[in-house]
């Protein structure tokens, strides 16, 4: 419950909706500096949601809703799940009150067309992963998909984590459910020190950019490292799985 407590704590406020989808910037009435990275690993699974196009959707581990909250599908049934009471409260100020669900995955009784855990394994204990992965499988509707984000080892390893991943590591976990078929996989958000130099040129202790137009472009040039990375430096993993038992 440790590990849980540091991350249910940093929900004092809502701190993923300082990053903006629509304009591509980052607000800096207070300061967060990995906003880049994160537009770049929820933008990669937002626009393989996308092209998709289901008709049902579960994130789980929702936490402020962001995800959801940033999702254009009108014809999709949209349920966001998180055990943080706090997290929630957030999620259902931004969006819709009924889209969202403080409890166990275990208590969701449907199945959907995509389920996904965007850097959410990293917080669940060793002993309870293999049980947890087979959970989140029973939501996954015959020949849906489970997309994936999770930080990798490129990323030094954060308190309120139990592990960060390589691609063998994460197969491995997902594949222990003998259902899910991995589809694919990629790596992104560079550990390039430019683009940490970039970053810092607009939020540091002399000055703070806000110019809309100035990060924007910021943005767009960040993201040009964020998205051709290798797995020697992408910090993040994108995977998709697709739910097909064996005959």
């Amino acid at each position: 419950m440790e590990k849980f407590d540091l991350q249910d704590k940093q929900y004092s406020f809502p701190y993923h909706y300082l990053v903006d989808f629509q304009n591509s910037t980052i607000s800096v009435s207070k300061s967060l500096p990995w906003g880049h990275e994160y537009l770049t690993y929820v933008g990669a699974i937002k626009q393989e949601i996308e092209k998709i196009k289901p008709k049902s959707l579960l994130d789980v581990g929702c936490g402020d809703g962001y995800l959801i909250n940033h999702l254009e599908m009108a014809d999709c049934r949209i349920l966001g799940v998180d055990l943080s009471q706090r997290a929630i409260r957030f999620a259902k100020a931004f969006g819709k009150e009924e889209s969202f669900l403080c409890d166990s995955i275990n208590n969701v009784d449907s199945e959907f067309d995509v389920v996904t855990l965007v850097e959410v394994l990293e917080h669940i204990p060793d002993s309870e992963i293999d049980q947890f992965v087979c959970d989140v499988t029973k939501k996954i509707s015959i020949g849906g998909f489970l997309l994936i984000s999770v930080p990798s080892t490129v990323l030094k390893l954060q308190k309120k984590h139990y592990r960060h991943y390589t691609e063998t590591l994460l197969d491995e976990q997902i594949s222990r459910s003998g259902l899910l078929r991995k589809l694919r996989s990629c790596r992104v958000a560079s550990n390039s020190r430019f683009k940490s130099f970039l970053v810092k040129l607009i939020d540091n202790k002399i000055w703070t950019v806000k110019a809309p137009w100035i990060l924007k472009l910021l943005y767009f040039v960040i993201n040009q490292f964020d998205r051709k990375v290798t797995n020697e430096n992408g910090r993040h993993i994108i995977a998709i799985y697709v739910n097909s038992p064996k005959s």
